[in-house]
C-alpha cells in the first residue's frame, strides 16, 4: 500500500479554516467542500469537481486544494506524469488506473466557469504539472496553480509538528504576512508570490531542500482578494 502522511488532513483543515477566517468575509456567500480520508477517493473527487462546476457561475471565486502524495515520472510502471494519490490507490502498480492523474484534473477543472480560481497542490512532486506540456492550464482551467513543491521533490511533512510547509505559509500569508495590495487586500498575486519565497525560507530552516512553484496560466489572469488587511 502507500504509506499515510500525518498531516496532510490537518494541512487541509488549516487551509479551509484560513479561507472560512480570512477570506468568507469578502464574499457574500462562501460553500465549502471537504472530504477527508475514505472520502476522499479518485472518484469522490471527481464527483465533487463535477458538483462545482455544475454550481459556480463565471463571476465567482474557486479555491481548490489537495493534500496528500502526489507521485510523478515512474517509468517502472510506465508514468511520467503527475498523479495525486488519492485514498482507493492500493499500490504504485495500480497508480495509473486508480490515482488521480494531471490530465483528468485538468479536464475536471475545465469544466469550471468561474473567472478567479486558484489551484493549490499541496503534495510531492507537485510541480511536475505545472511543467509538463499537456498540463498547461489555459485560460479555460485554473488561472493560477500554486504546488508545494517542485517536480522533483519531496514536500516536508511536518513543518511545526502539526502541518506541512505550505499550510503554515497560507496561513501566515492570510493573515497579514503576504502583504496587501493599494486596497488593502492580500490578493491570489500576493499570496503566490509570498508562500513561493516562504516555503523556501521555511524549508532551509529544517535543512530541507523544497521550493513552491507558483504559475500563472494566462496572459488576461486578473488579482481577486482574498484576505483583508485591517479592519
Amino acid at each position: 500500500g502507500v504509506p499515510p502522511l500525518r498531516f496532510a488532513v490537518a494541512d487541509a483543515q488549516t487551509f479551509t479554516a484560513a479561507i472560512r477566517k480570512y477570506s468568507s468575509p469578502l464574499y457574500g456567500e462562501t460553500i465549502v467542500t471537504e472530504l477527508y480520508d475514505e472520502q476522499a477517493t479518485t472518484p469522490g473527487i471527481e464527483a465533487a469537481l463535477t458538483k462545482l462546476a455544475a454550481q459556480a457561475r463565471s463571476e465567482d471565486t474557486v479555491l481548490i486544494y489537495l493534500s496528500g502524495h502526489g507521485i510523478s515520472d515512474l517509468p517502472q510502471v510506465g508514468i511520467n506524469r503527475y498523479y495525486f494519490v488519492s485514498q482507493n490507490v492500493s499500490s504504485l502498480p495500480t497508480l495509473s488506473r486508480e490515482a488521480l492523474s494531471e490530465n483528468r484534473l485538468i479536464e475536471l477543472i475545465s469544466q469550471i466557469r468561474a473567472r478567479n480560481s486558484f489551484l493549490f497542490l499541496d503534495t510531492c512532486h507537485a510541480g511536475a504539472l505545472t511543467n509538463n506540456d499537456a498540463a498547461k492550464l489555459g485560460n479555460d482551467v485554473g488561472r493560477f496553480v500554486l504546488a508545494a513543491s517542485a517536480s522533483v521533490q519531496e514536500a516536508l511533512d511536518s513543518f511545526d509538528g502539526h502541518n506541512g510547509i505550505m499550510a503554515v505559509a497560507i496561513s501566515r500569508g492570510l493573515a497579514g504576512d503576504a502583504g496587501p495590495d493599494r486596497k488593502g487586500f492580500i490578493n491570489n498575486l500576493n499570496l503566490g508570490t509570498y508562500v513561493q519565497e516562504e516555503v523556501e525560507t521555511m524549508a532551509q530552516s529544517k535543512s530541507w531542500n523544497q521550493r513552491a512553484v507558483f504559475k500563472i496560466s494566462s496572459d488576461g489572469a486578473q488579482p481577486f482578494p482574498l484576505a483583508k488587511v485591517g479592519p
